[in-house]
């Protein structure tokens, strides 16, 4: 009898095993094709990283640092959302204009800055706690909700800020372990290589920031 060799329905298993293998490596490239972290600076326990980001003209950032504070303690300086005025640098206003206890709440800022015309921003914040951490997140308010906080004339509104606090507890929850992530630009004709360079130098001086408002809060 001539041999048929595998013959159509062989053939279709065979590829169906072929792409159950490469199909995971393939995404896994896709997922590694993202940019990497490149370390930017280290200061007093405190590591700070940049990466550019897909769509965007400025990079995104990261900081790290183990603070002697238990979760609790950093929370509550961090959903303080009017404090902010006083905690958070260059932040000239700060005010709560809907929060629920769903944990989601809008907050207008406004910014002085030095060299360019003062920003404001409305943000869209996310409160989740779990046993393995609490995260603090939000992103830039779409324009449908400029109406609840309109921007004064002389006043450029940012429409690119978003990132994250996450704490996470450490020495049986008397420590946290603090990742701080970032993606904000200030609009206007601002070089998007001077926005990467103010931001980056302002990283370690937030995170400074929150230590002594944690410190003063102790007092």
């Amino acid at each position: 009898m001539r041999e048929t060799g595998p013959g159509i329905l062989g053939i279709l298993l065979v590829g169906r095993r072929i792409s159950t293998l490469v199909l995971p490596l393939i995404l896994s490239l896709v997922v590694t094709a993202e940019p990497r972290w490149e370390a930017a600076g280290s200061a007093n326990g405190v590591h700070w990283y940049t990466r550019a980001r897909v769509g965007s003209a400025v990079n995104e950032l990261k900081a790290t640092v183990l603070l002697d504070a238990t979760p609790a303690e950093v929370w509550a300086v961090l959903t303080d959302y009017p404090g902010w005025v006083k905690t958070m640098p260059s932040t000239d206003a700060a005010e709560v204009l809907s929060r629920d206890e769903a944990g989601h709440a809008l907050v207008y800022l406004r910014y002085v800055l030095p060299i360019i015309a003062t920003r404001d921003t409305l943000i869209e914040l996310t409160e989740a706690r779990t046993d393995a951490a609490w995260v603090l997140s939000w992103v830039a308010a779409p324009e449908a909700r400029d109406g609840e906080r309109p921007k004064d004339d002389d006043v450029v509104r940012l429409r690119v800020n978003e990132g994250e606090w996450r704490l996470e507890p450490r020495a049986d929850g008397q420590k946290t372990f603090l990742t701080y992530r970032l993606l904000s630009a200030p609009g206007g004709d601002v070089p998007p290589s001077f926005v990467n360079r103010v931001n980056t130098l302002g990283v370690p001086k937030t995170i400074a920031a929150l230590q002594a408002a944690i410190t003063a809060r102790r007092r």
